[in-house]
């Protein structure tokens, strides 16, 4: 399974979380989202994770959990 912060792929489910042994970081499987969805979800422009979020800054429109890059959605350019 390939992490969603580090995107390597000995991501595993331990029962509870899924944990993932590279990076050390464990997620809720909540997070996951079927692989038939895998088309509508938004992929961060730098790292191409798909753990992006809504940026609680004002100032950008999406944040990347993974990376911490951040971009307005309307013109899809990154911002720093």
């Amino acid at each position: 399974m390939e992490c969603i912060f580090c995107l390597n792929e000995n991501a595993y489910f331990d029962g509870v979380n899924y944990v993932c042994p590279d990076c050390g970081r464990e997620w809720p499987c909540d997070e996951i989202a079927d692989d038939d969805d895998d088309n509508n979800k938004l992929r961060c422009p730098e790292c191409g994770s798909h753990l992006v979020y809504p940026d609680s800054s004002g100032i950008n429109d999406y944040a990347c959990d993974a990376c911490g890059c951040r971009w307005d959605g309307d013109d899809d350019e990154e911002e720093d």
